[in-house]
């Protein structure tokens, strides 16, 4: 099993690019939790927003570079430029079809449209993302290579059945996901239901601040019991597993949000849903990325602890 535990998984190189950008959402969160503790912005602002994602995100792509790269190359890949265009166009690529479908979308309502905007957005992405993240890149193909205790070894175990319902992959979908956004769900509508009025909206954000924090915590620890149980029963590939199980807390989120649309929401304007479900894909892009980066985080952490312990 020690031989196993940290070989690499189906599609390293995608893998590393997803984690790579769960740490760039990650890192702008909680900068925007540190510019409001300080009152630096407020975030009724729509200004407060736009410069967040504008000025903060792209700059932000070398940290998402440099942990792609130190992921692959723990995977023992080299190909860096190829690593570069896939964490540049996966996801922040992404999120700019996103925000010129909006644009676009606004077009066709009003008529009107920014091209001003449209070019930051475009020359953001090109001339500030797309280098940093190469840097970022370039400097962990640099780095000293992750080192662990127990070394891959040249051929794999085979695979044994699945002898438990534990290990169900609708069950543990049910456990590392359901869980932990009901969990996540109940404490937000306590916190909305309990905090009215415009004179309490810092102690709202503080509360959803907080909610965040314990989810993310949450999330690890489901992911590491997971893993544990899997590892009992002789199923080392945990990687794209504690990704999916951690990232579909996220992906609940959506059917959430869509859930409310449906029942909860009026809206007659076909542009107007159309923007709707463009934002509800980049939130729930950003909460599947975000929990599933701390899961495989945690669970990496675990492993490395146990099974250092067992040598």
């Amino acid at each position: 099993m020690s031989g196993d535990v940290f070989r690499k998984p189906a599609c390293p190189m995608l893998f590393s690019a997803f984690v790579g950008a769960g740490v760039q959402f990650l890192l702008l969160i909680f900068v925007i939790i540190f510019f409001n503790m300080f009152s630096l912005y407020t975030p009724l602002s729509i200004s407060y927003w736009s410069s967040m994602l504008y000025g903060m995100f792209p700059f932000m792509g070398a940290a998402n570079g440099y942990v792609s790269a130190r992921m692959y190359k723990f995977y023992n890949g080299t190909n860096w430029i190829t690593l570069t265009m896939i964490t540049c166009c996966a996801v922040s690529g992404f999120f700019v079809v996103c925000l010129c479908m909006i644009y676009i979308f606004e077009y066709l309502e009003t008529e009107r449209i920014v091209i001003s905007e449209i070019l930051i957005i475009m020359l953001m992405w090109l001339m500030v993302n797309l280098p940093l993240t190469a840097i970022g890149t370039y400097g962990g193909f640099r780095s000293p290579k992750f080192e662990v205790e127990n070394k891959p070894t040249r051929l794999a175990r085979k695979r044994q059945k699945d002898t438990t319902c534990l290990l169900n992959p609708l069950l543990c979908y049910i456990v590392g996901s359901v869980i932990p956004f009901s969990v996540i769900g109940l404490q937000f509508y306590y916190i909305f239901t309990s905090i009215s009025g415009d004179q309490n909206i810092t102690v709202l954000y503080w509360s959803l601040y907080y909610g965040f924090i314990i989810s993310l915590v949450l999330v690890a620890e489901v992911s590491i019991i997971q893993t544990y149980l899997g590892l009992c029963w002789g199923q080392p590939n945990w990687w794209w597993r504690s990704f999916i199980y951690g990232g579909g807390t996220g992906m609940l989120f959506f059917l959430a949000m869509l859930y409310r649309l449906m029942f909860r929401t009026t809206i007659y304007e076909v542009t107007t849903l159309c923007v709707y479900l463009v934002i509800m894909l980049m939130i729930t892009a950003v909460l599947t990325f975000s929990f599933g980066t701390v899961a495989v985080a945690s669970t990496f952490a675990f492993n490395t602890v146990i099974f250092k312990k067992a040598r």
